[in-house]
């Protein structure tokens, strides 16, 4: 495995556009509160070419504020990875790929957004809100380092500080 993360260009966001409208891929995503662009019923997310331009302002050379990167096995994509500030808090996001999931991509994946959050940004810490039944998805998060700090209603909240982080990953 030659996990890296790297920053696409803007023609590269047909990567994401594909990832995004894979109903295997965002099933995890199903049934959540209705916004633009989202269907509900497979989980699924539109990402038209028309949104592009304004997408990429926003989340490219942003940081430390919003970050997002592809996570790609040698040049092969395999998913995304972001962390994005809600004025409180920072927020991270990962989806892999569903043909690609249970390689093994989701905690070294977050190993390295968590190395370039603490160690190039100086963030305080990182948080995320996972559906308890996503089970994956906990299990890659707190083998990442994330600790649980809320549990009820079918989530959890995890975290993890910088310095959580510097005791766990010298």
């Amino acid at each position: 495995m030659e996990l890296r993360l790297y920053l696409p260009q803007y023609n590269e966001l047909l990567f994401r556009e594909q990832l995004l409208s894979d109903p295997q891929t965002m099933a995890f995503n199903r049934f959540k509160e209705p916004m633009e662009d989202y269907h509900p019923d497979t989980g699924c997310i539109d990402f038209p070419r028309s949104t592009w331009a304004l997408w990429y302002d926003f989340w490219m050379d942003r940081e430390p504020d919003n970050f997002y990167a592809v996570i790609a096995d040698g040049r092969t994509p395999v998913g995304e990875i972001s962390w994005f500030f809600d004025g409180e808090k920072h927020h991270v996001g990962i989806i892999i790929l569903a043909k690609h999931r249970g390689k093994g991509y989701c905690t070294p994946a977050l190993r390295l957004l968590l190395q370039r959050a603490f160690e190039q940004n100086h963030l305080p810490s990182l948080s995320v809100t996972l559906s308890t039944a996503n089970t994956a998805a906990v299990k890659g998060f707190t083998n990442a380092g994330f600790q649980r700090i809320r549990k009820g209603g079918g989530t959890c909240d995890l975290k993890i500080t910088k310095e959580e982080w510097g005791k766990a990953f010298p």
